[in-house]
């Protein structure tokens, strides 16, 4: 089964897979954010509280991603 390539930029101080801000990932047909975090390591305790944009909009975990995503990676803040 063919791959599909997708654009990853990381924000804020969430840990880079590959050292790098940006970089184009790989990933199953019909991906989901949280299976792209899986696969790029994040612990399962911190997948929660990770957020995704993609293209340009904020996405559920569940949300299937296809080839040509872009998708961007943040923490949630909290504060008061």
């Amino acid at each position: 089964m063919k791959g599909m390539k997708i654009k990853v930029k990381v924000m804020g101080t969430l840990i880079r897979p590959f050292g790098a801000d940006e970089f184009d990932y790989d990933c199953p047909p019909a991906a989901t954010v949280r299976q792209l975090l899986g696969a790029l390591k994040y612990e399962p305790r911190h997948i929660p509280h990770i957020m995704a944009c993609v293209n340009g909009e904020l996405r559920h975990q569940d949300h299937a991603l296809k080839a040509g995503d872009s998708v961007v990676l943040s923490v949630t803040v909290g504060g008061g």
